[in-house]
């Protein structure tokens, strides 16, 4: 059995990362919808949904899209 050293990050990586969901929610604010943000990043619709809503949930929503 391997024991995972101290510091390393554990789990699943990430497959979409944050510099990923600031583009999503750049992209939003500038009042693109949902539908053409997954078609010109190549993500899945289901995705973007996802990763909008995590990004409200974590605070990083910018104030004037806020629900």
């Amino acid at each position: 059995m391997q024991l995972v050293p101290e510091g390393y990050p554990r789990g699943r990586p990430r497959k979409y990362d944050e510099k990923t969901v600031r583009e999503i929610l750049r992209m939003l604010s500038s009042g693109k919808g949902p539908r053409e943000i997954s078609s010109s990043l190549g993500i899945p619709l289901r995705t973007v949904y996802y990763l909008i809503e995590r990004a409200r949930e974590v605070e990083e929503w910018p104030s004037e899209l806020r629900r």
